[in-house]
């Protein structure tokens, strides 16, 4: 059998991005995947990555762009990965951000050692890799979906009562 190709026709970032969040719902060993293919899309993730032409990391007043660092990239994957086995919590992805909404008081502890932050403002928590400007207005999760884009990775399961 020969070597799958999973980032076949993918040719941006946010493509090869999407497509690694989607396999990783099906192919992840916490949701019943394999772990051998699991290794092998995530090998093939980071190659496919490096194999994109990045601008650079400038804002230009309306757009940013980035580069591809390969340390930045499994960090963040890494804590998405871990995030994804969080129960009772809602995990989306804005922009180049990972937010983590729901019931998250029992773990704020273990969050914080993960490397997340709490945003008091927006009740979630946060997590980002690389450099990043804090900007003075104030935005709701909201309005940074729709200036950003997002995708929710895992929805928050509701909590049901046992029955005897």
């Amino acid at each position: 059998m020969g070597k799958e190709h999973w980032f076949f026709g993918c040719s941006s970032e946010q493509d090869i991005k999407k497509r690694f969040h989607e396999l990783m719902l099906i192919h992840h060993p916490d949701r019943g995947g394999n772990l051998q293919t699991c290794q092998e899309i995530v090998g093939e993730y980071h190659e496919a990555l490096k194999s994109c032409q990045f601008t650079g990391a400038e804002w230009n007043g309306t757009r940013q762009t980035y580069r591809y660092n390969e340390t930045l990239e499994r960090e963040f994957e890494d804590a998405m990965q871990w995030a994804m086995t969080l129960s009772f919590c809602k995990i989306e992805l804005i922009g180049t951000w990972l937010w983590v909404t729901g019931k998250t008081q029992p773990i704020k502890d273990v969050l914080k050692e993960k490397g997340f932050h709490w945003a008091s403002r927006k009740s979630a928590w946060c997590y980002h890799v690389g450099l990043w400007r804090r900007n003075k207005k104030r935005f709701e999760l909201e309005d940074l979906r729709a200036k950003y884009g997002y995708e929710v990775l895992k929805e928050q399961e509701e909590q049901r009562a046992m029955s005897y």
